[in-house]
This record gives structure tokens, C-alpha cells and sequence, in this order.
């Protein structure tokens, strides 16, 4: 199997948990960027599960950004989020404003 490394997926959060990455196969992610656009201090929330609605137990993030600051979240290791099968894993995000909170994840997928 090839492994590629790139940017996995990027988008603007809402204000309810909505799918940021839900890939079909092996993924490592190894980095999360998350910028706010606004000037007002922003919430932005992850999770890493299977459902729908994600619970607190999935919630792998939350940051607090000033007005117009960047957060890099580098993994010293790596979250593998397994797509393949009926295993259906992702990685969802929410913010508290919508349409202010961009977000980029970047790591591997294999082939």
C-alpha cells in the first residue's frame, strides 16, 4: 500500500457538529490548522467517532481563539481514523459563531 501525504480536508465550522474529515480509507492526521476570522475570541470543538451527534467521550479538541488567531495543533504522533468497512470513523467540528472559525488537516491516507 502507498501512503500520500497532503492536505486532508479543509472548511469553515458551523455551530453544530458536522463532518470536517470522513475518509473511505486509513488516514493519519497529523496536523490541524484552525483560523479565526473574526475579531471577537471564537470556541472551535473536534471529535473523532462514528455517530451522528458526537459526545463529550469523542471530543478530541477544543481551542479558544482570540480575534484573527491562528492554532497549529501538531500530533507528535498521529490519529488514525479508520473509513474503511461499516466502521464509518470521522472527525467532526463545531464552533460557537458560524462561518467565522476556517480549518485545514493535513496527514496521510493510504491506497
Amino acid at each position: 500500500m502507498a501512503t500520500l501525504h497532503k492536505k486532508l480536508a479543509n472548511g469553515v465550522l458551523g455551530t453544530s457538529a458536522a463532518d470536517a474529515y470522513a475518509p473511505s480509507v486509513y488516514a493519519m492526521v497529523k496536523t490541524i490548522v484552525l483560523h479565526n476570522t473574526d475579531s471577537a475570541q471564537k470556541h472551535a470543538t473536534f471529535y473523532l467517532g462514528t455517530t451522528a451527534t458526537p459526545s463529550a467521550s469523542e471530543q478530541i479538541l477544543r481551542a479558544t481563539l482570540d480575534g484573527y488567531e491562528t492554532l497549529e495543533w501538531s500530533l507528535g504522533h498521529m490519529i488514525v481514523v479508520d473509513g474503511t468497512g461499516s466502521s464509518g470513523m470521522k472527525i467532526s467540528g463545531e464552533a460557537e459563531s458560524a462561518d467565522t472559525v476556517n480549518f485545514f488537516i493535513f496527514g496521510a491516507e493510504e491506497s
